[in-house]
């Protein structure tokens, strides 16, 4: 797990730029008239400099897995809860450690046969839900094979700068693959410059411009 420094910063300054603009505006307009107007102000800077585009998702999140509900995370935290658990015990060599982990299997076992219904019964529902509609069908099944369609990523980060757009962006890699090779020669063979290379027609041998080679034909014409 990495984390992206230069985003963080450039939002942070985004943010300190926006706030001061808004803060500004809402002193000449007069609206900041109470806490509620300022927490307000506050929220929607942070919204537009801060805020992701897409929500992180992770296994335990409904956004990825629909079927995930809420009970189901505090079981799953229950569960860790048992493990971590286990774990001291067995780093103890507590005496009733055998107890301790068949309870965490049990739970663990438990646990699986709940997801795995919950997901039956979500991509169950699904299906009733558009069995009138062949695309929307199609959709769902090829989610279940991954075989959905990959969306790439839409932003990066050029010279410490949070780049979105297109054009920007494809003419920076335009110019990183066009100097890619001179780079790469650059660093090999920077102290070796090419004109003090030999030419690659000293390793040939010398044309004998007076020799003439016959082959054999047949008598056909």
């Amino acid at each position: 797990f990495q984390i992206n420094w230069a985003r963080h910063t450039i939002s942070l300054d985004r943010y300190k730029s926006d706030i001061e603009v808004s803060l500004a505006r809402a002193s000449m307009d007069e609206s900041l008239t109470s806490i509620g107007d300022f927490m307000a102000i506050l929220q929607a800077s942070v919204d537009r400099t801060c805020k992701l585009a897409t929500p992180k998702t992770t296994k335990r999140n409904t956004i990825n897995n629909p079927w995930i509900t809420h009970g189901i995370i505090i079981s799953i935290n229950k569960k860790d809860q048992l493990y971590s658990e286990y774990r001291k015990a067995k780093k103890k060599n507590a005496s009733n450690i055998s107890e301790i982990y068949e309870t965490y299997n049990c739970y663990l076992k438990n646990l699986r046969k709940t997801i795995d219904l919950a997901k039956k019964n979500h991509i169950k529902n699904l299906f009733c839900q558009y069995q009138n509609d062949s695309k929307k069908t199609w959709q769902v099944i090829n989610k279940l094979r991954g075989k959905n369609v990959s969306v790439g990523n839409t932003s990066f980060v050029i010279d410490n700068e949070h780049i979105l757009c297109r054009r920007l962006i494809a003419n920076k890699f335009n110019e990183y693959f066009n100097s890619l090779a001179q780079n790469l020669n650059n660093d090999v063979y920077g102290k070796c410059p090419l004109s003090s290379l030999p030419s690659f027609r000293t390793f040939l041998d010398r044309p004998c411009n007076m020799s003439i080679i016959l082959t054999e034909t047949s008598t056909q014409i």
